[in-house]
């Protein structure tokens, strides 16, 4: 949760100066501090899945609170270990479109494969890892 800080400052009254005397001044006179609550629902990848179709690789999943996703990064690995990246799938915007593919055609290794998700805020998460294997 983040608070925000707000400020209130009372308007100077400013003198005129073309005399060279200051009068009518009016000091600093009142600070107001309110606080407000961020209560943003972060977004998640849920039902992330993979087949094999017609000798490619199709990846599925949803977003739980999809109006907060600005994008994903389908990430590829032949090892587990290190990533990189397979295709970007910008979010809808939509709270009831949270449905998302992506197919490539099928490599001949084991793949794993994971969605980083990075929302509005500049937050990221990740989906659990799926791997793919031809011939099974």
């Amino acid at each position: 949760m983040s608070a925000y800080l707000i400020l209130i400052i009372a308007l100077l009254n400013f003198p005129d100066t073309s005399s060279g005397k200051i009068n009518n001044t009016i000091p600093f006179t009142s600070l107001s501090v309110s606080t407000a609550t961020n209560t943003t629902t972060h977004s998640k990848v849920t039902d992330f899945n993979g087949n094999i179709i017609s000798n490619k690789v199709l990846l599925n999943w949803k977003a739980q609170a999809n109006e907060t996703v600005s994008m994903f990064e389908v990430e590829r690995s032949n090892d587990g270990k290190s990533y990189t990246i397979a295709a970007l799938v910008f979010g809808t915007d939509e709270s009831l479109n949270n449905k998302y593919q992506f197919f490539e055609k099928i490599r001949k290794t084991k793949t794993f494969y994971r969605i980083k998700l990075i929302d509005k805020n500049q937050q990221v998460s990740y989906s659990e890892t799926i791997t793919v294997e031809p011939g099974r």
